[in-house]
């Protein structure tokens, strides 16, 4: 163990679980979410900074250019943005960041990464999935408080002391917004909230919420975000929650097999209705979630003129934003899942 390790996992055991504790009460007694006035800007934020220049131009225009408070030129803008980003990650670093330097989950649980079957994963996963099919269906707040008490219990069994995971799973009026640009769900780390942009589709916003939830217990990596998602539904005697847990795990051997090379396999692997409906109902939500509406596809329009105009790169932003992605919260969770999980001879019926 490192010495930055321990000086992580010092500020987690003493500091951060208790400020979160504190902090985690207060939020869950709200109803509405604190990054509410958050959300917009970074969802809007050319409009934001246009909005803005354009706000301090029209309050130095009245004010004088000789006015200490009002700056409206380029340099005062950029300098007031820097100012508060200095002041925001100031407050990050204090209320969560060090937990960065945390000593890494998968050494906790002594995993070791290698690289997986995806036809032995999916005819496990199926043949789980297949078993538990006739599990209660639960209520989504059943769901929430069941996978809050089994979080607890499985960092408690990991930590040996307590982490308190927040109760309340809040929504924000730009979730249509959050969901178009990919935004499943988020948290705020100062005030321990935990958003869901999918609160109208139970199995995304159980993933999303949960995730989110291991964020505030001071699980910073995104991939052992996933895994510690997987392990509080898993780890458990409750089959609602293990299905949800390999309903997961099934949505990220799909992303990686192929949908179409999916559909192939289950012609030979039976998967069951229920599940199959899920996987339908997700597919047609995300894909009413990504519909533009007027002022979107004027938004998607600029971007494709300015992506024109600059210079080609041989690999895209986006295309290398992708495959980032696709590795952090798909190719070493699943990596990580089957580690902690493996996947046993043929299980399918």
């Amino acid at each position: 163990m490192s010495l930055t390790n321990i000086v992580g996992d010092l500020y987690h055991k003493h500091f951060y679980r208790h400020y979160s504790n504190v902090m985690g009460r207060v939020s869950d007694t709200f109803k509405f979410t604190a990054l509410e006035a958050l959300i917009a800007p970074v969802v809007y934020l050319p409009e934001t900074l246009i909005a803005y220049y354009a706000f301090n131009s029209i309050l130095s225009s009245f004010n004088g250019p000789g006015n200490p408070t009002a700056n409206g030129s380029p340099g005062g803008l950029v300098m007031n943005l820097l100012m508060g980003l200095a002041g925001a990650a100031g407050l990050y670093v204090t209320t969560y960041g060090v937990n960065h330097l945390r000593t890494p989950l998968t050494k906790k649980l002594e995993l070791k990464e290698k690289k997986i079957d995806i036809e032995k994963e999916l005819n496990y996963t199926i043949g789980k999935l297949n078993k538990l099919s006739e599990s209660p269906e639960l209520e989504q707040k059943e769901y929430h408080d069941l996978i809050k008490e089994n979080m607890e219990k499985v960092l408690e069994d990991i930590y040996d002391y307590k982490v308190r995971v927040p109760k309340r799973v809040k929504t924000t009026i730009f979730r249509k917004v959050m969901r178009k640009d990919g935004w499943m769900g988020m948290m705020n780390p100062v005030l321990t909230e935990v958003i869901s942009a999918c609160p109208d589709n139970l199995q995304i916003d159980i993933h999303s919420s949960t995730h989110e939830r291991t964020h505030i217990t001071g699980v910073c990596n995104e991939s052992e975000a996933e895994l510690l998602t997987y392990i509080a539904l898993h780890k458990t005697d409750n089959p609602s929650l293990q299905y949800q847990a390999y309903f997961m795990r099934l949505e990220s051997l799909i992303s990686q097999y192929g949908y179409r090379k999916f559909e192939s396999y289950c012609e030979k692997t039976q998967l069951n209705e229920r599940t199959w409906q899920e996987i339908e109902d997700i597919d047609k939500y995300m894909k009413e979630a990504e519909k533009l509406g007027w002022y979107g596809k004027i938004r998607k329009g600029i971007g494709d003129t300015i992506r024109y105009i600059l210079p080609k790169r041989k690999k895209s932003k986006k295309e290398r934003i992708s495959a980032r992605i696709d590795k952090v919260y798909i190719s070493r969770p699943l990596i990580l899942m089957s580690a902690y999980d493996p996947p046993t001879a043929n299980t399918v019926k």
